[in-house]
Order: structure tokens, then sequence, then C-alpha cells
């Protein structure tokens, strides 16, 4: 049995809160102790704000388990150590983090980075990396909410890079594979995508 998933996005605004949300509903009733760890927040360190969405989950399902030991590093902290090609160290940390975490668990929810930063192809890189190390199957939240067909092709074409567009299956290829989730993209329309028509790994709401 898995004993994880890794929620991200194509960009922000994506609805992966919601989705996360919706996610962890239906693990709690399922499993005994779900946990939920985010690996980066976007939280100024030293701050005394929260990340809302650990907030808001941790509130929801009354999840007894300190706010710290369900985040790794926060945004600054990553872009900082990265800087000095600490990546490796980003990594570890997060990765101790979460076996912690996992060690009073029985399921985590982990769920990536919102998008904030100025260079949205290196937080579909860190999140694939990150997914990776923690062998996580990934859920790809992707928003289809006034796009054409061919911008929502664009936002997760499994196509080869070389064009300018991010090309976020392609970074979560490999096993673990990718579940794509098109949020306010209707049926009749997600089985019009090319890419999706034959999936049975694709669903939309």
């Amino acid at each position: 049995m898995a004993e994880n998933l890794y929620i991200t996005a194509t960009e922000a605004r994506s609805g992966k809160s919601a989705i996360s949300l919706g996610i962890m509903e239906m693990l709690a009733r399922k499993i005994d102790k779900v946990g939920f760890f985010r690996p980066i927040i976007n939280v100024a360190p030293g701050s005394k704000s929260r990340d809302h969405d650990i907030n808001l989950i941790a509130s929801h399902f009354n999840l007894e388990i300190p706010y710290e030991k369900m985040y790794g590093y926060t945004a600054a902290e990553v872009t900082n150590l990265i800087s000095r090609g600490k990546e490796a160290e980003v990594i570890e940390l997060i990765l101790n983090k979460y076996e912690d975490l996992r060690k009073i668990c029985n399921f985590v929810l982990c769920e990536g980075t919102d998008f904030v930063s100025s260079s949205a192809s290196f937080e579909v890189d860190i999140n694939a990396e990150i997914s990776k190390n923690l062998g996580s199957l990934v859920l790809l939240v992707a928003n289809a909410h006034q796009k054409s067909t061919d911008e929502t092709i664009r936002s997760v074409d499994t196509g080869t890079a070389g064009d300018g567009h991010i090309r976020p299956l392609s970074v979560f290829a490999c096993p673990p594979c990718a579940i794509i989730f098109l949020c306010r993209c209707s049926s009749k329309r997600l089985f019009a995508l090319p890419f999706l028509a034959k999936s049975k790994e694709a669903c939309s709401f």
C-alpha cells in the first residue's frame, strides 16, 4: 500500500489547496493517522505568520501534530541555500523531516510549492526532485478555467521541451507517474484534449 501522495501544480491559483482538502477528506475516512506535510512554505523566516494550508488542514481535521513537523523549509531559506550550491542539503533536511512525520503517521499527504517565485520552471523542478526522493505518486493539478484547449495542453504537455514552454509532465514522467487533475474543466473538454483522450489517469471538476 502507498504511504504518501504528492500534490503539486503547474501554476499559481490552480486549485491545489482545494484539491488537498478534498483528498485529505477521503484519506481520513479510510486511514487512521493521516499526516500533512509541505516541504516548502511561503512564510518569511522568523515570522509569527503560519502557512495557510497547514493551518487549514490541521484545524479542519484536528491533526495533533506540531506545526513545525509539518513543513521543511521556508521558500526564502531554500532560495538562499540553493544560491550557495546547497541543494543536496535542502533535499536531505526535507527527507529527514518527512521521515520524522512518517514515523507517527500511517499515510502522509504532501503538498508542493505555491508558485509565487519569479521562476515557475524552478518550482516545477524542485517539486519533481522532492517527490522523486520521497518516492511519491504525484497528483498534478492544472487550472483549465478560461483557457483554450491549446493553452490547457501547453500547461501540462508531455512533449519535448525547447519551445519556451514548461513541460511539467515531462519532468514527472518517470515513476512515480503523474495523475492529472484539471480544475474547472468540463468532461466534454477533458476528453477533447488529445493527450488525455485515452488516459484513465485524468479527472476534472
